[in-house]
């Protein structure tokens, strides 16, 4: 960067939600982790059709719009299979907060060194 020194603020914290801010807020490469989009239990048989995002709500957001609202029906959903074990769900991956922060800092403190 043209051999100019870029002064970081000095860091002091002592807990792991001090250090993860001051990385957050130092770096913005660190982006928010997306959360899970909300799923609809049941689409309407025009949504389910078009492959679109349905409201809970008779008739729907999307077919009034369209002018379809009289064909807004809840589709009949299979049923279950009895018998048939599902497997186990998939647990979510946890961060060791300790371990984030002590990677970000590094990771700040060799940028440091490359400027």
């Amino acid at each position: 960067m043209n051999g100019q020194i870029i002064e970081q603020p000095f860091y002091n914290g002592n807990t792991i939600d001090e250090k993860l801010n001051f990385v957050k807020c130092e770096n913005p490469r660190f982006e928010k982790i997306k959360k899970k989009r909300s799923q609809v239990k049941m689409a309407c048989v025009n949504c389910k059709k078009s492959c679109k995002k349905c409201a809970n709500v008779r008739p729907c957001l999307r077919c009034i719009q369209k002018g379809i609202a009289d064909t807004c029906i809840d589709i009949k959903r299979k049923p279950r299979r009895i018998g048939i074990k599902r497997g186990p769900y998939k647990k979510r991956r946890t961060w060791n907060l300790e371990v984030l922060a002590l990677v970000c800092t590094q990771l700040l403190e060799h940028e440091e060194n490359i400027i």
